[in-house]
């Protein structure tokens, strides 16, 4: 992995590398997208599988080494701007209805390879923003940094709960739409919360969901339990 990350430094830190790390992306669009379009299934949907693991290994490399960041502050205009730009050609092709017909034709893997060179553009976009505006801390951000897991966890079965009973409703698209992302937000951010406070803030029955779930450090366990043999032995707990 250090070799990888080495690599992937010294492509991040050329001129072009927005261009030559939204390459994989587009390239898995282009080869996988015509044959599985994305139905996100969980046993035949190699593009989408190939496709979030690359994001995956990418999440891992970005964070792990300072130069990154530096790299997307220093490239955040170029960014933005390659973003805007081909999202508007995507815009201009869905409301044209000139979008070829899915399938290995030269037309539709052009379409898939903009497609991937955009959602890239757009995540180096939202990063750097974020790096530039949110780079500050907070009691609300430390608790929701450290509730976040179970939202990622919960998020999907509490919209496709919602969303299932939603979409029988006689109402319009729109309208259904803002029920199901407005309660689905709310109720994941409940149960996220409520799993948090029983899970991580409880007692040694949950040490080691602490540890799989949350990713509460060994050091951390052993200072909890040294905390609970202290307060037991302690004058005013006798």
């Amino acid at each position: 992995m250090e070799k990888v990350l080495i690599a992937g430094l010294s492509i991040y830190n050329c001129r072009s590398q927005h261009l030559l790390l939204a390459i994989p992306l587009a390239a898995i669009e282009a080869s996988l997208r015509p044959r599985w379009p994305g139905f996100q299934n969980l046993y035949d949907d190699w593009a989408n599988f190939c496709l979030y693991l690359l994001y995956f290994i990418y999440g891992y490399l970005i964070p792990s080494d300072a130069r990154f960041g530096y790299a997307i502050d220093k490239h955040l205009t170029i960014a933005l701007s390659l973003a805007v730009s081909s999202m508007l050609v995507l815009f201009s092709c869905w409301e044209t209805g000139i979008l070829p017909e899915q399938g290995y034709s030269l037309g539709y893997i052009l379409y898939q390879v903009l497609r991937g060179f955009d959602s890239w553009f757009w995540i180096v976009v939202v990063v750097g923003l974020g790096r530039r505006y949110l780079n500050f801390s907070s009691k609300l951000l430390q608790y929701a940094s450290a509730a976040a897991y179970p939202f990622y966890l919960l998020h999907q079965t509490v919209l496709v709960t919602i969303g299932f009973y939603v979409v029988h409703w006689n109402a319009n698209v729109m309208e259904k739409f803002w029920i199901i992302s407005t309660t689905s937000l709310i109720a994941t951010i409940a149960l996220s919360v409520y799993s948090y406070q029983i899970c991580f803030r409880s007692s040694h029955q949950f040490v080691l969901t602490k540890i799989l779930i949350f990713k509460t450090s060994t050091k951390e366990i052993i200072k909890f339990y040294d905390f609970r043999k202290i307060s037991k032995n302690s004058p005013s707990s006798s």
